[in-house]
């Protein structure tokens, strides 16, 4: 009965959709927010792979920082070319039998600042070479990255846009 009544009466999602004028803000917040040059490459080339490739954050990241499972985005997963970027999931919450697929992204010639294959290279030039960490994204002391700091690093950037455009 009380399901009955949750469905009856259905809470509104007062969230705002990711779009390529607020990813770019966003992107753009983290160069004010992030403590290190390595930092702000990171989570913006993890947010841009995220909104083009439409992933769900446990595909490219892992659970906590001793997971050693390979599901999340490793280097080798990832091929890169001058025009676009290949990746091969293993597993999604759709790919339930882990039979894993490739999601290929070409590079954006509109705005070069979000382009994802661009971001990727500027990334993975600035990424330290960490020996037993080969997942794609790694915080700066080498351990791969968890869900907590990419969710506390978008909120962080959100709370800033929302921020800089009510004082301005």
């Amino acid at each position: 009965m009380l399901e009955g009544f949750h469905r009856n009466q259905p809470q509104r999602d007062n969230r705002d959709p990711v779009t390529l004028p607020l990813l770019q803000q966003i992107t753009d917040a983290l160069r004010s927010i992030c403590s290190s040059t390595y930092g702000s490459f990171s989570f913006k080339s993890s947010f841009i792979l995220a909104f083009y490739a439409m992933l769900r954050v446990s595909e490219f990241t892992t659970k906590n920082k001793s997971d050693s499972s390979t599901e999340a985005l490793q280097l080798s997963d990832v091929v890169l070319s001058d025009c676009q970027s290949k990746f091969n999931i293993k597993k999604s919450k759709t790919d339930q039998r882990g039979y894993s697929t490739f999601i290929v992204i070409n590079r954006c010639r509109d705005n070069a600042s979000i382009c994802p294959v661009l971001t990727l290279k500027k990334y993975l030039a600035a990424r330290p070479a960490v020996s037993g960490c080969n997942h794609l994204f790694m915080l700066f002391d080498g351990s791969p990255l968890t869900r907590y700091p990419l969710y506390s690093m978008l909120r962080m950037s959100v709370n800033f846009v929302t921020f800089q455009t009510l004082t301005f």
